[in-house]
């Protein structure tokens, strides 16, 4: 489950700063990120970072980072806009899947705030949009598995090339109390639509 030790931002009253950087590349875990200009700001226990031209896997976006240690409960917030950047090293890096391709653009605007990580897990609230352009599914074969149910599953394409391509494929998402919630999930081929809609309950780590 999610942490319960305490998080504390106090220390971040004791300085203030404003620095500026300009960077060849920066490493967060294993999301790499190419030249870039950081700009931070820490005021009164308030520390902004800003990343703005930001050159990340064929694309580029900006981040802001929010970090309050001027009240007595820590806050966080992130918002993020990335244009253009390639789906499959992306996502690999960051939440090690490899199952979509594509040109991946994406906006997300979200805020939690708590003693602990559970408790900043439960109060995420937010919003997002989501949209692969050009690109494919990895491990199904949608088509045919629609044409296998029409034939009775004689169609050996299905087995031939596990990977579905799509025009887009995208959806929006609201997040409240760390349950996302999704009802406008679309995938466009030429052939085929597709729709959905679903949750994601961070708090007890379960998809729907």
């Amino acid at each position: 489950g999610w942490s319960t030790d305490p998080i504390h931002l106090s220390g971040l009253r004791a300085v203030n700063a404003d620095i500026a950087l300009n960077v060849a590349g920066l490493m967060m875990r294993k999301i790499k990120i190419g030249k870039s200009a950081v700009n931070v700001v820490l005021k009164g226990g308030r520390l902004t970072t800003k990343l703005t031209e930001m050159a990340l896997y064929g694309g580029n976006g900006t981040a802001t980072i929010t970090a309050n240690g001027a009240t007595a409960t820590p806050a966080v917030a992130l918002k993020l806009d990335l244009t253009g950047l390639q789906a499959n090293p992306a996502l690999k890096d960051a939440i090690d899947m490899d199952k979509i391709e594509g040109a991946l653009n994406a906006n997300v605007d979200v805020a939690m705030r708590g003693g602990n990580q559970k408790a900043m897990v439960s109060a995420l609230g937010g919003n997002g949009k989501v949209v692969f352009a050009d690109g494919a599914i990895r491990g199904i074969n949608v088509g045919a598995l629609v044409r296998n149910a029409a034939s009775g599953f004689l169609d050996s394409s299905a087995s031939e090339q596990q990977k579905t391509d799509f025009a887009e494929l995208s959806g929006t998402f609201k997040i409240v109390n760390g349950i996302l919630l999704n009802d406008d999930l679309k995938l466009l081929s030429p052939l085929l639509r597709i729709g959905g809609k679903g949750t994601v309950d961070m708090p007890k780590r379960s998809v729907n």
